[in-house]
């Protein structure tokens, strides 16, 4: 299919600046479809991540206590 957007190798961010809100004749479900994303992909916002929860160790919910044990908050 010449001048697909499908045909492009491009990375799921450069897919999200490509489409175009204000544009007139093609809805972004539209050209989501044209460029192979998803809908729920295009509107994704990651959330921050909250540097105590990389610790796999203990559940946020949870404090260390210095003596071997975790306590509930």
């Amino acid at each position: 299919m010449t001048g697909s957007k499908k045909n492009l190798d491009l990375t799921v961010a450069e897919k999200r600046k490509a489409i175009k809100h204000d544009h007139k004749d093609i809805s972004v479900n539209k050209q989501c479809e044209l460029l192979g994303l998803s809908r729920s992909a295009y509107y994704y916002k990651a959330k921050e991540m909250n540097p105590m929860d990389l610790n796999p160790k203990f559940p946020s919910n949870y404090t260390y206590t210095g003596i071997g044990t975790a306590k509930a908050l």
